[in-house]
């Protein structure tokens, strides 16, 4: 959970400073921007944490069809 009474450090993706919004912590621990990690996980290696390389059990497609 992103919080910012942490002392969050840069997204490792884009290298911008995270915040609350649009913060998404992986199951590994390591925190991103939720839009860097969405399109990680589109990438050739994106089923995979980009630092520590465990398995981020994203899925693969997303539903964009409207509700």
């Amino acid at each position: 959970m992103c919080s910012t009474q942490e002392k969050l450090n840069p997204c490792p993706i884009c290298l911008e400073e995270i915040d609350d919004k649009g913060c998404a912590t992986m199951l590994c621990g390591h925190q991103f921007h939720y839009n860097c990690i969405f399109k990680w996980n589109f990438t050739q290696k994106g089923d995979t944490c980009p630092i520590c390389r465990d398995d981020l059990r994203l899925p693969q497609d997303v539903d964009k069809s409207p509700p």
